[in-house]
């Protein structure tokens, strides 16, 4: 359970940031208008982010189960990534 959620969340996590910083280059005040950079945002971005409220709970299990300190350290930064960044970077429209 740990890998599975250390791959989605990462995976989501990444996907998630490349698209919001590819619209960001484009169109840096992130005007909500149907260009490609920002229908990229809404499709993907979209997605990731459902994707990551999806493995936050397993997260939170993970911070108090995981079987080693190590482990439940990486769970708990990743839970707080998927938190801090949609947060810091905004959430698609």
């Amino acid at each position: 359970m740990f890998w599975g959620f250390v791959a989605a969340a990462s995976f989501a996590l990444s996907i998630y940031v490349a698209t919001n910083l590819n619209a960001r280059w484009h169109d840096p005040w992130m005007t909500p208008r149907y260009s490609q950079s920002m229908m990229l945002w809404w499709r993907f971005g979209g997605v990731m982010g459902r994707v990551m409220l999806l493995t936050f709970p397993f997260g939170i299990a993970l911070c108090f189960t995981a079987s080693t300190p190590r482990k439940r350290l990486s769970a708990r930064l990743l839970t707080a990534s998927l938190v801090l960044i949609p947060l810091f970077l905004g959430l698609p429209i």
